[in-house]
């Protein structure tokens, strides 16, 4: 089931990214962590590994603001200590809003989370990717390293 599930959501991720904007892939790897650990700091800790304000309800259906509002949206579905498909969208003049779907998964050394974001237009994806990196990614491995 869990895997009619993922294949599922693959299947809409690439219908979306063919019809609309670019894709951008991404993982990342957090050694001695849990992927649960992983994804309840994600959607929990969101202010406290990112260092800005942001207020999640953690329900399907559920909103999302990150970074004092200018990144909104809306989470559409949640696989506790797997998976988080969700909407991000700027407030900015940009206005532009892509699905984002995480993949939390268990390593033999720790965890990883997988990034896959459609609809990311152009002349943003340099930028995306970056932020993922800069604003997650790494504010995430330090966040985790200073708080286990």
């Amino acid at each position: 089931m869990k895997i009619k599930a993922l294949i599922g959501i693959g299947f809409f991720v690439m219908g979306l990214s063919s019809a609309m904007g670019a894709t951008i892939q991404s993982s990342a790897v957090f050694p001695g962590v849990k992927a649960e650990r992983l994804y309840q700091i994600y959607l929990f800790e969101h202010e406290a590994f990112t260092g800005a304000p942001a207020t999640i309800s953690p329900v399907e259906g559920g909103s999302f603001s990150a970074f004092g509002g200018k990144e909104i949206g809306k989470l559409f579905r949640l696989v506790p200590g797997r998976l988080i498909v969700q909407s991000m969208g700027e407030t900015t003049e940009s206005g532009l809003e892509s699905t984002v779907v995480l993949t939390f998964s268990q390593t033999q050394d720790g965890a990883q989370i997988d990034l896959i974001q459609v609809n990311v237009p152009d002349d943003h994806q340099e930028e995306v990717k970056n932020n993922w990196q800069k604003y997650y990614w790494s504010a995430l491995l330090n966040y985790v390293q200073t708080h286990q």
